[in-house]
């Protein structure tokens, strides 16, 4: 039993040695999809990585299943704990990765099996320090399509981030010491990544956004998207408000034709970042 700021834990630590990437995954509960998102790790085609597990007050089906999971997968770590939420748990779980990148990975997504691979690549020959990659999305079992749009992602600057997050929070990867410095607010139960992107985008660190999907993005009904959508708007209203001091460009939330108005303006902001060169973002 161990204890910090966040409360007492047990930890099954990995046996492995440091490796080059931590995948960090917290769960609670949903075993089906839980399955697959851990299938897509262990599928890797780059292997020197290790999984930082939490489980955050999981039913005991699904408990016993991560236990079982842990003793056959050395480079695992479990995190054993009672429910705190997803923001405090990624913090927790952070602490405790040694890679040199962290990946995150929610329990209901999969990896592309060349997705360390090709990050690893990116990082070789560029040393971005925050990462990103486009997802295939999934919608009630069906393939839908690709995000987001190339048009969303080639202007990205700050400013850009008032109308709302154009990052996917399952592709991110990120140096392990930026992560510990700049890491989740655990003000915000939910949209934590929201926040932790803006900060991105406001600091110096080098980013890069890979166009191939490298994550398969599932919604369903089940989603913490769909699930807690209000709790969710509720916290990126005031993200949105703490960083730009107004929602009014706040895509989410809004009617349909004010909608419509905020996305052509978004567009056309992302192509003036182009041409003044208030691009943040290495587009690759």
């Amino acid at each position: 039993m161990k204890s910090d700021a966040l409360g007492t834990f047990d930890v099954l630590p990995a046996t492995s040695e440091a490796p080059f990437f931590s995948f960090l995954l917290s769960v609670k509960n949903g075993l089906p999809d839980l399955k697959v998102a851990l299938a897509s790790i262990e599928a890797q085609t780059f292997t020197d990585w290790e999984l930082v597990l939490v489980n955050d007050g999981s039913d005991p089906e699904t408990s016993a299943f991560l236990r079982e999971f842990q003793g056959q997968e050395k480079r695992c770590t479990l995190v054993i704990q009672e429910n705190m939420g997803l923001t405090r748990s990624l913090v927790r779980g952070a602490a405790l990765c040694r890679g040199q990148y962290i990946v995150r990975q929610d329990a209901d997504d999969e990896s592309d099996s060349r997705r360390l691979a090709e990050l690893h690549s990116v990082i070789l020959e560029k040393s971005p320090d925050v990462l990103a990659s486009r997802a295939q999305r999934w919608r009630d079992g069906r393939p839908d399509r690709i995000v987001p749009g190339l048009a969303l992602i080639t202007g990205i600057s700050f400013d850009s981030l008032r109308f709302g997050n154009v990052f996917v929070h399952g592709s991110l990867c990120i140096k392990r010491e930026h992560l510990l410095k700049n890491n989740y607010d655990i003000r915000w139960a939910f949209a934590q990544d929201y926040d932790l992107f803006i900060r991105l985008l406001r600091s110096p660190l080098k980013i890069a956004y890979l166009k191939r999907p490298l994550y398969v993005l599932h919604e369903n009904g089940a989603s913490l998207s769909r699930s807690q959508s209000v709790r969710q708007l509720d916290c990126a209203k005031s993200i949105c408000l703490h960083h730009f001091g107004d929602t009014r460009f706040l895509l989410a939330g809004k009617g349909s034709v004010e909608k419509a108005f905020l996305h052509l303006a978004r567009y056309l902001q992302g192509f003036l970042n182009v041409l003044t060169g208030k691009r943040r973002i290495d587009v690759i």
